[in-house]
């Protein structure tokens, strides 16, 4: 298969979510990613996350999968030269350190774009790198709150909620994605690069939707509305076995009819028109109904019964759920990829499919260091005792 991406080199210098993901969702397209990595130690993922498997970080299993691992100490004079060495045939240049952290290494997009003047450079912060909040640290629960993301998560009555995952980095990284691709476009057009100043604030507050609008033009302010969504009717229930989601709001009829409960829809309060605003009472009544027929079946039986009224409806799967669900498998969405130490690895791989360049993880996560011969040798053109130089000085 072709890679849509080949001959694209990423230069790595991320750490954590936000800006690797950026060289996992692009190395899965073929590009080529070098990922930079502190002498001895290495990234911080590599031995967090726990429970680790065999000694490594799950994250990064998962995430540096088709990378390449250099290790290099940017505090060092040398180390920097290497860096703007490797930046000068490179593509692109991602880094989500605290603004000014690499201007003062001499290694920011200004010095950078003085060996390499296409080179796009992708800098990723908590507040952006402007602004009277630009040197605060932060990260994706910080970005959560301060976003107004954690606001609207959560019971009513209760304390606001943390997503289940990093899901303001995810945000981040499909944006920053999605920026280095255009800028990659534009440079081909033009042969000019750029600089791509991204900040978790933004990424998250991008994804409030209508709340922001609703807030600037009507003075609503969002907030928690639990296991429910603005539709009502539209809500997770207990089954037998499990919570079980059905999306009831526009389909009220159908779902009465399907649930044997027809004698709802004379009710007094029942709405002519599907959008009409509903009474409290009627929905007390009707999300009552529902949830009595739901709690005396199981998820398996629920689901069958309203898939076949043409209803959406779906268990509230667990991880171990959706690793065995049929469709899930059925795409072949989870890869199985072999690691020197972990041993054999399986764990979701590109989600979009594309009919002639559908991207692979073809190499599973690296060793420490273990790419520094090829980077430094075929690449750069150091011979072995400079590498062994190198090394001796703590530089690689």
């Amino acid at each position: 298969m072709p890679k849509a991406l080949e001959g694209i080199r990423i230069l790595e210098s991320g750490r954590y979510f936000a800006a690797p993901l950026v060289g996992t969702l692009l190395g899965d397209m073929g590009a080529e990613v070098i990922r930079y990595e502190e002498p001895g130690q290495g990234d911080p993922l590599r031995y967090g996350y726990h429970p680790l498997v065999k000694g490594i970080g799950p994250y990064f299993l998962w995430s540096a999968r088709n990378k390449k691992s250099i290790t290099l100490d940017l505090r060092k004079k040398r180390g920097q030269e290497l860096f703007k060495e490797l930046a000068k045939i490179s593509d692109v240049v991602t880094e989500n350190f605290r603004p000014g952290t690499l201007a003062k290494w001499g290694l920011d997009y200004e010095e950078i774009r003085k060996v390499n003047p296409g080179i796009i450079m992708l800098s990723v912060s908590m507040y952006g790198a402007t602004g009277p909040y630009a040197q605060r640290p932060g990260r994706d629960y910080i970005a959560q709150a301060a976003s107004g993301l954690m606001s609207v998560t959560g019971e009513p009555d209760g304390p606001a909620t943390f997503y289940g995952i990093a899901i303001v980095d995810y945000i981040a990284g499909f944006l920053n994605t999605y920026a280095v691709l255009t800028a990659l476009h534009y440079k081909q057009k033009t042969g000019q690069g750029q600089w791509i100043d991204n900040s978790l604030l933004e990424s998250a507050a991008f994804c409030m939707e209508h709340k922001i609008l609703h807030f600037t033009s009507l003075g609503e302010v969002a907030w928690r509305k639990g296991a429910r969504i603005a539709t009502p009717g539209v809500r997770t229930y207990e089954a037998k076995d499990g919570d079980v989601l059905i999306t009831g709001g526009q389909q009220r009829a159908q779902l009465l009819k399907a649930i044997g409960r027809e004698d709802i829809l004379s009710h007094p309060l029942f709405p002519k028109h599907s959008r009409d605003p509903l009474d409290a009472k009627f929905i007390e009544d009707y999300e009552g109904a529902v949830a009595q027929w739901v709690k005396e079946r199981t998820t398996k039986e629920i689901e069958e019964i309203l898939v076949a009224a043409d209803i959406e409806v779906a268990p509230v799967n667990t991880v171990a759920d959706l690793v065995s669900h049929p469709q899930y498998q059925a795409r072949n969405a989870l890869v199985e990829v072999e690691h020197p130490t972990a041993g054999k690895l399986k764990f979701q791989g590109p989600a979009p499919k594309l009919s002639l360049t559908p991207g692979a993880v073809e190499k599973a996560a690296p060793l420490l260091g273990e790419d520094n011969d090829y980077v430094y040798g075929k690449l750069l053109g150091l011979n072995e005792q400079e590498r062994e130089n190198l090394k001796a000085e703590g530089v690689i």
